[in-house]
């Protein structure tokens, strides 16, 4: 008997998120908050992650919640280097992707955001998110 004893470790998923595939999700918490390793450092300090939380509506996964965290650049010094331009831009490829127009997208808050649906899928690059809901039209 191995380490685990009668736990049958081989049989398990191999991934505990659901496989790549197309899942229709509805926003359920927007937040902006430091990062685990700086929360409590003074806010000067912390470093800043823009979080969006997904909850699937739908089939063997519905009710799984994924969340997307983006480094939030908090000032003109940090988006202002290569690093938080960078960070500037996905957070406005997000945003657009849910369907904010640019014209809103430094306006946008969290109640903007909450509840909007999202069909969530797996692209060469990475997960995709697109707002299937147009509040903004």
């Amino acid at each position: 008997m191995g380490l685990f004893g009668d736990l049958d470790v081989e049989a398990a998923a191999d991934s505990a998120w659901p496989p790549n595939d197309k899942y229709h999700s509805v926003i359920t918490d927007v937040s902006i908050k430091p990062s685990k390793k700086t929360e409590n450092e003074p806010p000067a300090d912390q470093k800043l992650f823009f979080l969006l939380t997904y909850t699937i509506q739908e089939g063997d996964w519905e009710g799984q919640e994924l969340v997307e965290r983006k480094w939030y650049p908090k000032n003109d010094e940090e988006s202002s280097t290569a690093d938080g331009k960078k960070a500037t831009t996905y957070l406005k490829q997000r945003l657009r992707s849910l369907g904010v127009p640019e014209a809103r997208m430094n306006d946008v808050d969290k109640d903007d955001l909450l509840g909007l649906h999202v069909e969530l899928y797996e692209e060469p690059e990475g997960p995709a998110f697109n707002g299937t809901d147009d509040p903004w039209s």
